[in-house]
């Protein structure tokens, strides 16, 4: 029908027709075709290859929604007409309404409605990129011209920011209009994310995030008047998900306000229906629940998941709803929808959303849809019951789409996301933190905790659905830090891409159980012989930007105190520092050398650096670093500290393995042991007033060469040893027999400067290593067989 539909000679035949009636109205046109194609782009593995494009029962290789959609974007590419002139409507709506019968013997041009703003443009422009996208598979010059066309259509919009003036009104009900919109903004958004999908062009991507920043919530459900739900999808999946939220807040809102909940009465109509308007009811739950499901693509709460498939059911009628609003579905489902061609042909309309029940009230108030009295009569004649639409069908296809792809997946879900209580955890109050996690079905898994300054390590593991653990402060490697943030992760092997944001959560560590020191922690000074002298005749000194005659230096130097508010009522080092704004990078700090000249000397194989510390304040944040003279640039290798709770002694211990430069480090220095003048409290942001005692270094042997074997020895004591400048390394024995070895040294930067792998190692292989070519620093040795840690890691240093 309608096959002389033109535009100054410009064919616009093709496409789809509204509604009920034959007019090809814009505004849901471009949001059904793009919407469509959302479901199909997001849950490819929902939809089938069961027909050719004219409905042979032969597939023809290509998905049965992109052959339907090309219905539409066939006409689309039509009504792009050029970069400044966009097709809005064919047909004039109040003429067309006053025929009733079918389309088939129409065939003259009809009245042509030109957009004016970026509305309509934008969803085209959207619909036409993402079919660029979908469809190149297929066809490469279509989904070439749907692209250079969305380009047009965009290119329309850029100089059109504003809504259109000329939707069409209806004089027989008010003027009101049949289709508008208040918001052109959420539009434009979508043209512009799909363009930039297709076209990776940054300029498309900076539009859309400067549009969606202007679009709010809706509070209803995702369609032709507010489309922001399906840029906001978009723009989360790349990453800027504050951008999003006002969608998942509609999402929240839909899925907590808007479903009725009904005792009783004409409301039973809509029990368990999201409702937010008085008419088409059933087509705006449909693609609510559309919304919902990319929602939990996104974030993997069961919730949305819940709504998907409730407001699915209710539309189709299925347990536990009983009345079908999807026509000729089921022994419930209307019969007699508003459409002419129905009416009028023998042609059987089947699978099309009515509008379903209204409630005959002047103002929809949906937080009041049970009180209402709703009505339902499946009669040709009532269209407020009984007319289908195209946009009523378009979310319900993508809902129905995600159910398929939900329920054939293979991968692992996790059913309670991962959780561990307290969020803040002081454990000098508390005993434990409770880690808990519940997975669909029983499978291998392992929980590791990560400290985020520390670097320190702890692992549970095990096997089942539910994951019950206690955590009381240990760690397998390292130690964990007060003050620090504690990443915890859940690992199975698996897991649905949408519940990957469930397998991970955080906590504060405030405090740490009160651990002991070690028979391997070394004496640097308690302060008990109350002097500045440590307890190898260095001295401890302030020192600032300012001190140091750095050009711009105005930080003070801090200064030091003796007191007897020491740890356990002993002596310790009181001080501030404060780093002033005047030089390139300002700091002040405290330092203690390691001799009496303040010189660089060895200090052997020195494993942690441990002490307590009170801040004067809560979260107070320094950095801990040993003073390297082969670094000329200051940037030293440290830690960062966070001190969180005021007027409270704790007890810190950092790895050396986790020390590192800063970020603004200029050079590519190994950290050397044997190169150390001092170590240092410093502050180069803020100012920090705390008091120290107790320093101790695990394994300091001062004045020692760093030449040898050093760390934790393997069952094999002899396979490690140094000689002359060189590693001889022999495989562990007895575990392994002929297997692929890999040895790997890296230095304390995680750099590597050894790598072996061996296809068909011998368990009695010796590996001969130079280390002529090193430089002087700390090194790591690690060896797997087959994958598996070998024994031990070797830890050794050369020097020069």
């Amino acid at each position: 029908p309608h096959q002389g539909d033109n535009h100054q000679g410009n064919p616009l035949d093709g496409g789809w027709y509204d509604a009920g009636d034959f007019v090809k109205f814009g505004l849901p046109l471009g949001f059904t075709v793009y919407t469509l194609l959302k479901g199909y782009d997001v849950f490819p593995e929902g939809y089938d290859d069961n027909r050719t494009w004219n409905y042979q029962t032969s597939p023809d290789g290509i998905p049965d929604i992109l052959n339907e959609v090309k219905v539409a974007t066939d006409y689309l590419i039509k009504a792009v007409i050029s970069q400044n002139t966009v097709v809005m409507d064919v047909g004039d709506a109040f003429q067309d309404h006053q025929v009733w019968s079918d389309g088939y013997g129409a065939s003259s041009a009809r009245t042509v409605y030109t957009a004016t703003g970026a509305d309509v443009p934008g969803l085209y422009a959207a619909a036409l990129a993402l079919m660029s996208q979908l469809y190149e598979p297929y066809d490469a010059d279509y989904a070439q011209t749907c692209l250079d066309k969305a380009k047009q259509a965009y290119g329309f919009c850029s100089s059109h920011k504003n809504l259109s003036t000329n939707f069409q009104t209806d004089p027989g009900n008010g003027n009101k209009p049949y289709y508008d919109t208040d918001t052109w903004q959420d539009k434009m958004a979508c043209g512009a994310v799909e363009l930039y999908r297709a076209t990776d062009n940054e300029s498309y991507l900076d539009d859309a995030k400067t549009l969606m920043a202007e679009v709010g919530q809706h509070y209803a459900a995702v369609g032709y008047a507010s489309c922001g739900d399906l840029a906001g999808f978009e723009l989360y999946r790349l990453g800027e998900t504050v951008l999003a939220n006002p969608w998942l807040s509609d999402v929240n809102y839909a899925v907590s306000n808007r479903v009725v909940d009904c005792s009783g009465g004409s409301c039973q109509l809509v029990d368990g229906a999201c409702v937010v308007v008085n008419w088409g009811v059933a087509g705006n739950a449909a693609n609510a629940a559309f919304s919902a499901a990319l929602a939990y693509m996104v974030k993997g709460d069961n919730k949305y998941r819940d709504f998907v498939y409730q407001q699915v059911k209710w539309v189709a009628g299925l347990s536990p709803f009983s009345r079908s609003w999807i026509t000729r579905y089921g022994t419930s489902a209307p019969q007699n929808p508003h459409h002419r061609n129905d009416a009028n042909s023998s042609v059987n309309l089947v699978g099309g959303i009515v509008s379903g029940p209204t409630a005959n009230v002047d103002y929809m108030d949906p937080a009041k849809a049970d009180t209402y009295q709703w009505t339902f009569s499946d009669n040709v004649a009532l269209y407020e019951n009984t007319e289908v639409a195209i946009d009523y069908n378009a979310g319900a296809i993508g809902a129905l789409a995600f159910i398929r792809y939900y329920e054939s997946a293979t991968c692992e879900r996790i059913d309670q996301a991962l959780n561990a209580e307290p969020e803040q955890v002081d454990f000098t109050a508390v005993s434990a933190v409770s880690i808990s996690a519940t997975l669909e079905n029983s499978n291998d898994w392992s929980v590791v905790l990560t400290g985020r300054q520390s670097g320190a390590t702890k692992s549970f593991s095990g096997t089942g659905s539910s994951i019950s653990k206690t955590w009381e402060g240990g760690a397998d490697q390292g130690s964990f830090q007060p003050g620090e943030m504690v990443d915890i992760s859940l690992e199975v092997d698996g897991v649905c891409g949408y519940h990957q944001g469930r397998t991970s959560t955080s906590i504060l560590l405030q405090q740490l159980k009160e651990q002991a020191f070690r028979d391997s922690d070394v004496l640097v000074d308690d302060f008990e012989d109350n002097n500045f002298a440590n307890e190898m005749g260095g001295d401890w000194e302030g020192f600032s930007d300012k001190s140091d005659s750095v050009a711009g230096g105005k930080s003070s130097t801090p200064y030091l105190s003796l007191t007897d508010n020491g740890r356990d009522e002993s002596k310790g080092l009181r001080f501030r520092m404060t780093a002033s704004s005047g030089a390139e990078r300002p700091y002040a700090g405290v330092r203690t050398y390691f001799t009496s000249s303040g010189e660089s000397t060895s200090l052997g194989l020195v494993k942690s650096v441990v002490f307590d510390v009170n801040p004067s304040s809560d979260n107070t944040v320094f950095r801990v670093e040993f003073e390297q003279s082969d670094i000329d640039d200051g940037a030293y290798f440290g830690h960062d500290v966070t001190a969180h709770s005021a007027d409270a002694w704790q007890r810190v211990r950092l790895s050396s393995d986790h020390f590192e430069q800063p970020d603004w480090t200029g050079g590519d220095q190994s950290f050397r042991l044997d190169k150390i003048r001092a170590f240092r409290f410093i502050v180069y942001d803020g100012s920090a007033s705390i008091t120290v005692d107790n320093l101790h270094m695990e394994d300091l042997d001062l004045g020692a060469p760093v030449l040898s074997f050093g760390g934790p020895r393997t069952a094999e004591p002899h396979s490690f040893s140094m000689r002359g400048g060189a590693i001889e390394y022999m495989l562990p024995v007895s575990r392994f027999g002929e297997a692929p070895a890999e040895v790997r040294i890296v230095d304390l930067c995680g750099r590597t400067v050894y790598h072996r792998f061996a296809e068909n190692a011998s368990a009695q292989e010796a590996i001969h290593i130079s280390t002529t070519a090193f430089a002087a620093g700390t090194y790591v040795l690690t060896c797997t067989v087959d994958g598996t840690p070998a024994g031990q890691p070797h830890r050794f240093a050369v020097s020069r």
